[in-house]
């Protein structure tokens, strides 16, 4: 038993720096669609990896934001506008349903209000809007991870957070800004 404790471990390590390398590169790529297939992939075996460390309400979040951003990147551009709305109410329902079945403390819910955050920003085509939105929704995650005692797992968040501000700073100063009246 001692020994499937220690390989889970293994795994679980693993598996968070292979999610790790993978988020942190697609806040650094350029095009919407890019940052939205990395995150994904990045996503469902961050899930994988709070599933084996017991923290199952992450795992949900997790997942959820899997399912999210896959229905972005799926979603043909012609369809995009229609569907938002079934998106975001989907993503409200499935994070409600996580939390009302999942939930022990309110700090379990922190990743379900940034999946619910990420959405709102995932429905834009700015770049800019989206690499924005993931920087504010990874606050929650930090202080889930905190409360459950992932100290890898936060150090991992600031290290994705760097790697947003990275982006924003690479791929987005050189944006047009209209003029200030």
């Amino acid at each position: 038993m001692i020994d499937a404790f220690l390989d889970s471990l293994v795994w679980a390590d693993l598996l968070l720096i292979v999610s790790t390398g993978l988020a942190f590169v697609a806040f650094q790529v350029k095009g919407r669609e890019k940052i939205l297939g990395l995150k994904i992939t990045a996503d469902s075996i961050f899930c994988l990896y709070m599933i084996l460390v017991g923290a199952y309400t992450g795992a949900a979040g997790a997942a959820i934001a899997f399912l999210g951003g896959f229905i972005q990147v799926v979603t043909p551009a012609h369809m995009a506008r229609q569907t938002k709305k079934l998106r975001l109410v989907l993503a409200c329902i499935l994070s409600i349903a996580a939390v009302a079945i999942l939930g022990r403390t309110l700090t379990d819910s922190y990743p379900l209000v940034s999946v619910i955050v990420s959405r709102f920003g995932e429905v834009f085509q700015s770049t800019l809007i989206v690499r924005s939105v993931y920087l504010v929704a990874v606050m929650p995650w930090i202080i889930y991870n905190y409360d459950n005692g992932l100290y890898a797992a936060i150090l991992v968040n600031i290290l994705i957070a760097g790697s947003m501000i990275m982006g924003l700073w690479r791929n987005e100063r050189r944006i047009p800004r209209d003029p200030v009246p």
